[in-house]
């Protein structure tokens, strides 16, 4: 899957998820659909891989990772766009981005949608009595957030990662990191609402611009957006209005680093007078009950700050959100 996106420019090979075969373990089966959760097309394939035969937790584990899938539908039919223009891949090797390190040609690891980090894990070790796994991991250069913990680590290094079954290996891009998800997604793609669309942003602490479009289902008319930040605390996103002149609401949420808030806030040129901070939960995230990409209102793990949303109603047309990172202690 990883490689045939950049040697033979098709986006969408794809792993034969659970694989020709019925894993005896139920963590195979968990490892298997976490990776293709985050890959080209999610096809459990050639024997019986129903995750309810394993058992309920077995099952509410891989229902987390489905429905974080189709959360990001958006995103992946954003990307199946750009596929089609560009031949760029969905899952991507990290040398498209970093060529000039050697560690980035693996192709045990990549980028899913160019802002998620997934490194899976497909040695179970079961002989060590352990529900865990360990193994090595080539981190990007710049900030990157475990989404299990909310650690920041940076990068480029090479680390060495333990987690449990539930938990594969997976780091959200805190360098500019924009993912457009949706909290409704229905059980078809048809099915999902999209009237109102989730922005999860990950600021950079430099200047830096990301451009990411959401397309309508069934054609090909776009919204275009734009995530910069100024490297001095300024953060702007710029929607652009609908190609199809449709209506639209958003929720803007900050990811932000321990000590950091808000403390100025302008949609569409009017102030803000409140934003509302979520703090970091009490504990990291513990898989089926929560984990990342959990949209409006979610909190995320103890080791990172708070989050910021920031809400525009339905309207047409072009908008704007501009807010001030700061670390003086105030939340606005």
């Amino acid at each position: 899957m990883v490689d045939s996106g950049v040697a033979d420019f098709k986006p969408y090979v794809h792993s034969d998820c659970g694989g020709d075969y019925r894993p005896k373990h139920g963590g195979d089966l968990l490892r298997w659909t976490a990776h293709c959760a985050f890959g080209t097309i999610h096809r459990f394939h050639g024997s019986d891989h129903r995750p309810w035969t394993y058992g309920p937790h077995v099952e509410d584990v891989i229902r987390q990772y489905l429905n974080m899938r189709y959360k990001l539908l958006p995103s992946f039919i954003a990307a199946g766009h750009h596929a089609t223009v560009a031949g760029f891949p969905l899952a991507v090797r990290c040398d498209l981005f970093w060529p000039s390190h050697a560690e980035a040609k693996s192709n045990h690891q990549y980028l899913s949608l160019n802002d998620t980090l997934v490194a899976p894990i497909w040695d179970d070790h079961r002989g060590n009595g352990s529900n865990s796994s360990t193994r090595s991991v080539w981190v990007p250069p710049g900030s990157w957030m475990d989404a299990w913990s909310g650690a920041i680590i940076k990068g480029p290094k090479t680390i060495s990662v333990t987690q449990p079954y539930e938990q594969q290996p997976m780091w959200h891009n805190h360098n500019g990191g924009l993912v457009v998800l949706t909290d409704k997604p229905g059980l078809r793609v048809e099915e999902g609402d999209w009237s109102s669309l989730t922005l999860e942003a990950f600021p950079s602490a430099g200047n830096k611009i990301t451009h990411k479009s959401v397309f309508s289902r069934g054609h090909a008319k776009r919204t275009d957006l734009h995530f910069a930040t100024d490297g001095r605390g300024g953060a702007t996103l710029d929607v652009d209005a609908a190609e199809d002149g449709g209506a639209r609401a958003w929720v803007l949420r900050l990811h932000l680093l321990p000590g950091q808030k808000v403390t100025a806030a302008f949609v569409d040129g009017a102030v803000l007078a409140n934003v509302k901070h979520i703090a970091p939960r009490s504990t990291p995230h513990a898989a089926p009950h929560s984990g990342p990409f959990g949209g409006e209102g979610a909190a995320d793990p103890s080791e990172a700050g708070h989050v910021a949303e920031v809400k525009l109603p339905s309207k047409a047309g072009a908008r704007r959100v501009r807010v001030t990172i700061g670390t003086d202690g105030s939340i606005l």
